[in-house]
């Protein structure tokens, strides 16, 4: 997805796989502060790079320019795009660096690969890096979505996308490396034929993500029941349930019913208490 707000969602699941990261010996429940910051920032800094990347691209693609000005300052230098479409290749550059509205800033090439329109079903878009950062993270690995069939719910088409990430971010502070898998299917239930405007999107998303830590600690997170994202709601994720584990723990994390809510509930055996964002 192509939208900073997929940090929300993250933080919280990198919080929910933090509970599962607790020695035998330890209380339910209960991890230091230590490990809940670390993991959780984490955990939110892989997926907000990912969301950050898919949404260079995608909207360096829909302006289809020279250069654009999408989360740049004004006083800085454009990013410099060059789109070949006979051969079908992207190659976003921030040269040494441009600082973004947002505060971050990117340095080094996004290499994006397509086949046929780049949205159609059966196209394929792959990301992938050269001496690229954000913040000073260096960025290693893929992102790929592969375009399917769209799926007719109510006799609306919806865009399908399968997802699949290995990528690994070196952190700034050389305090290790972080890893990511992942297998996911993205359903664009809404706001499809309006690329430009992410306010009015809604998406569901199912499959699984695994990796380590840079404390070399293993999660996996699966989605069991669809999440919901809307895109209007503060916290983004509004429904569905993921299930965290690692070797030795299984947690169950349920977002609601749709609502545009902060509550959110965890489940850990027979004991079940809510939580606010």
């Amino acid at each position: 997805m192509n939208k900073f707000k997929l940090i929300t969602i993250v933080t919280a699941l990198g919080l929910f796989a933090i509970f599962s990261s607790c020695n035998d010996d330890e209380v339910d429940y209960i991890v230091t502060q230590t490990d809940l910051k670390t993991q959780a920032t984490e955990t939110a800094l892989v997926d907000v790079i990912l969301a950050d990347v898919e949404l260079q691209g995608e909207s360096a693609f829909e302006r289809n320019d020279n250069t654009f000005i999408l989360e740049k300052k004004e006083d800085n230098p454009s990013v410099n795009v060059k789109i070949n479409t006979v051969e079908k290749y992207m190659i976003i550059d921030f040269g040494s660096g441009i600082e973004g509205i947002k505060g971050f800033v990117r340095k080094g090439k996004i290499i994006v690969n397509y086949t046929g329109g780049f949205w159609n079903e059966g196209d394929s878009v792959k990301y992938s890096f050269k001496d690229y950062y954000i913040d000073d993270n260096k960025v290693e690995g893929n992102k790929e979505f592969i375009r399917l069939k769209p799926v007719l719910i109510e006799g609306v088409s919806k865009p399908k996308t399968k997802v699949t990430v290995d990528i690994k971010i070196v952190k700034a502070d050389e305090s290790g490396v972080v890893t990511r898998k992942s297998d996911r299917v993205r359903v664009w239930e809404e706001g499809s034929a309006t690329r430009k405007i992410w306010v009015d999107d809604k998406f569901s998303l199912t499959g699984t993500s695994w990796g380590k830590y840079s404390n070399g600690k293993d999660y996996t997170i699966t989605i069991t029941e669809p999440l919901l994202v809307s895109m209007d709601c503060p916290n983004s994720i509004v429904g569905g349930e993921v299930e965290v584990k690692n070797n030795k723990w299984t947690q169950v994390v349920n977002f609601g019913d749709g609502t545009c809510d902060n509550f959110y509930e965890i489940t850990k055996g027979d004991v079940s208490f809510p939580m606010v964002w």
